[in-house]
């Protein structure tokens, strides 16, 4: 079972995916240059141990995004 400080890990990682997704939908056109640096800003409010799979996750989605643009 997962600790109390893995779960609101967890849950802030998920905060964030969803500050990214609502930002993307808030836009008609996002300039990648844009995304990366909002989804940097991110990532820095972050504990420094969940950074790199943050990273990862927007990663993800950024090629997500470009495959659907």
């Amino acid at each position: 079972m997962a600790s109390q400080d893995e779960v609101q890990a967890l849950k802030n990682e998920i905060a964030c995916l969803e500050l990214v997704v609502g930002y993307l939908a808030s836009r008609a056109e996002v300039d990648l240059a844009d995304l990366n640096a909002f989804a940097e800003k991110v990532i820095a409010s972050l504990p420094e141990a969940r950074r790199a799979g943050m990273r990862d996750s927007l990663g993800r989605l950024g090629k997500a995004y470009e495959a659907l643009a």
